[in-house]
């Protein structure tokens, strides 16, 4: 699945693949973003459905992190494939901004989403 979003980003949206760090070992939360684009956290999960406790549990603090790096207020997109949803950092709490789930039969929507 992290390889198709890599080929989404760049091939899709022009990424460039020196832009793109897959597994970010983060050690000051001592945990590992799936994929890192810029301030864009991607966390995968086989079901989203089953694993938003998780992600609501991991991704603040990924999120904060990467705001200290960059000095840029990240965004958080956890998915399975098949459904996205997109989150950012308020203070510390985790607050969801929307939501996409993948039309096999209108695979540019998801490009237009991103």
């Amino acid at each position: 699945m992290r390889t198709h979003l890599a080929e989404i980003l760049r091939h899709g949206l022009g990424v460039a693949a020196a832009d793109l760090r897959q597994e970010d070992w983060r050690a000051r939360v001592k945990g590992r973003i799936d994929t890192l684009f810029a301030s864009t956290v991607f966390e995968w999960k086989s079901d989203l459905g089953h694993e938003l406790d998780d992600v609501r549990r991991r991704l603040p603090d990924y999120l904060a992190d990467v705001a200290r790096d960059t000095g840029r207020p990240p965004l958080g997109i956890a998915t399975d494939g098949a459904t996205f949803i997109a989150y950012e950092l308020r203070g510390r709490d985790l607050v969801e901004l929307r939501r996409f789930t993948l039309d096999a039969a209108k695979p540019e929507a998801l490009l237009r989403w991103l």
